[in-house]
């Protein structure tokens, strides 16, 4: 966009001024261009940060949490990038699984507990402490260390939510599989309706 405004102030420019020289011209794609790359390398620059919210649908409360991740992921000691790595794959993971699960259901309210207050009430009592306070010991461990291990804990627990919601359909499956074979059993040991 920043290089097509260019390119229609160096028109409007050229009709009021009578035309552009070769320099004109040439100076003009030399401006677009730079616009282009300074553009490419540093895009817009961040936008409002929206804090993932409970109160959302599951869908859109994981992907707000996948984008609020990624833009604390600055902010966050070093020891916790594979955490949060882990934490976004897990997400992914049980994304597709919650189409079925209703708002009331346990494994729904536990998913906007962690995601919509539990992380963000960890990660930004982290980012408010000074820095100098990140790694100093304090109350048996660091609070780089508090994060990590609080992180990893919210992972493991949508894991258990994720295979909590793929238990359902794992007991549908066999109950069919055992009613098809009980059905349609062709060795004679079961009578046909």
């Amino acid at each position: 966009m920043a290089t097509f405004a260019i390119f229609i102030s160096a028109l409007i420019f050229a009709d009021y001024s009578g035309g552009l020289d070769s320099g004109g011209i040439l100076l003009t794609f030399l401006v677009m261009a730079t616009a282009f790359v300074l553009l490419a390398l540093f895009p817009r620059t961040r936008g409002r940060e929206v804090i993932p919210s409970p109160g959302s649908d599951l869908p859109t409360l994981i992907s707000q949490t996948q984008d609020w991740l990624e833009m604390q992921r600055r902010r966050l000691p070093q020891q916790t990038q594979t955490v949060i790595d882990l934490l976004e794959s897990r997400l992914e993971e049980v994304s597709p699984r919650l189409g079925g699960l209703s708002a009331s259901d346990p494994a729904a309210y536990e998913l906007r507990k962690l995601l919509g207050e539990h992380v963000p009430s960890l990660i930004k009592s982290y980012t408010s402490l000074p820095a100098a306070l990140t790694h100093q010991p304090h109350a048996g461990s660091t609070p780089a260390a508090q994060l990590h291990a609080g992180l990893e804990t919210v992972a493991r627990e949508i894991e258990t939510i994720g295979k909590t919601i793929a238990a359902a359909d794992l007991d549908a499956l066999a109950i069919r599989g055992r009613y098809l074979d009980t059905r349609y059993d062709t060795s004679g040991d079961h009578d046909r309706d």
